[in-house]
């Protein structure tokens, strides 16, 4: 759902405000306090990036009040973010409203499921009553990799650089939502919905980029997963496959640096601006090809899951590609190979 410029906007702050704090003054009461969840660290990811806080919060504010693709539920996200790194209750109470207000109108079931999730998220935030999750409930059951024994001293030579995966003409390509459709870190895109894909608005940078060079030579369908269901196993987080059986170590910073990432209980979180592989492979058995980061283990584990069962899986990034090195699938995993035209298939 699209707002309309600040008369919407301020019209969901004054809601929010007489609801959660009994004013409508426009600014929160000095009662209430940004409470972050515990083992969540965002100034982590900025400063990594040699970036002050105050930085970031100056290019998200800014961010959101220049023209672009804006959203209800994005526009939620910016403000749920700059709340979170920034510590004001304010853009946490901003947030609230416009969560609210997109849990009642969204027509995507997801979208307003999620909505709903993310408004008791602000009232965590703002209360520091957290729910303690059990996850005894669910099962965990790490990938297995499959490998065929080493070749003989026989052999006289390796072949580098035969493989490759041919996107034609319609090719269906699903991938991950940070760096392609929004990019909360650098502040680009971030009043846009984690599925409003646009092929004008895509990253310029990473794996947008690399979308958008085979998009120049083919009119191929991009679809972004966004609202994996993440879920913590003793210090470690994982995503589920798409039976919903969890499989695949999530890096942690992207879930607990992530200020989008809407926490349930303390063991369960949703994540918007999903990132690797291992985050999306879940609602990607329909794709032709995915793509993605392939920087962590967890993102190898869903590239073969993705590859057995016949899906071809692109990481431009791609440093833990010899993890597969003697596994045999039947889809096809490729790392930081260049997109190109080829005018004769071979």
């Amino acid at each position: 759902m699209k707002v309309s410029g600040y008369v919407a906007l301020l019209g969901v702050l004054l809601i929010s405000l007489v609801a959660r704090a009994g004013t409508n003054s426009g600014v929160a009461p000095p009662s209430v306090h940004v409470n972050v969840p515990e083992d969540f660290h965002f100034a982590a990811a900025i400063t990594e990036e040699d970036e002050s806080v105050d930085q970031f919060c100056d290019e998200t504010r800014q961010s959101i009040t220049e023209p672009g693709t804006e959203t209800t539920y994005g526009l939620a996200l910016a403000n749920l973010t700059l709340g979170l790194v920034d510590e004001d209750p304010k853009f946490i109470l901003i947030a609230r409203g416009l969560f609210s207000t997109d849990s009642e109108t969204a027509k995507d079931p997801r979208e307003q499921k999620v909505a709903k999730l993310a408004v008791a998220y602000t009232d965590a935030i703002l209360s520091d009553k957290f729910a303690k999750g059990d996850d005894t409930r669910d099962r965990l059951e790490p990938v297995q990799l499959k490998k065929y024994p080493p070749p003989t001293t026989n052999f006289r030579k390796i072949i580098i650089g035969r493989t490759a995966i041919r996107v034609k003409q319609g090719t269906r390509i699903k991938t991950q939502v940070d760096r392609v459709v929004r990019d909360w870190l650098q502040a680009r895109n971030i009043k846009a919905s984690p599925w409003s894909y646009s092929k004008d608005t895509l990253n310029p940078s990473h794996e947008g980029k690399k979308i958008s060079e085979i998009l120049a030579l083919t009119n191929a369908t991009v679809v972004p997963v966004w609202g994996t269901r993440a879920k913590k196993f003793g210090e470690d987080w994982y995503a589920p496959d798409a039976d919903g059986v969890y499989r695949f170590e999530i890096s942690e910073d992207k879930v607990e640096n992530f200020p989008t990432t809407i926490l349930i209980d303390d063991q369960t979180a949703i994540i918007n601006d999903t990132h690797g592989i291992s985050g999306i492979a879940w609602d990607s058995l329909d794709a032709d090809l995915v793509i993605g980061c392939g920087d962590h283990k967890g993102k190898m584990d869903a590239a073969y899951y993705l590859a057995e069962r016949g899906v071809n899986v692109y990481v431009p990034t791609d440093r833990f590609l010899g993890m597969l090195m003697g596994t045999h699938t039947k889809g096809l995993v490729v790392g930081s190979a260049p997109v190109k035209k080829i005018l004769k298939v071979p």
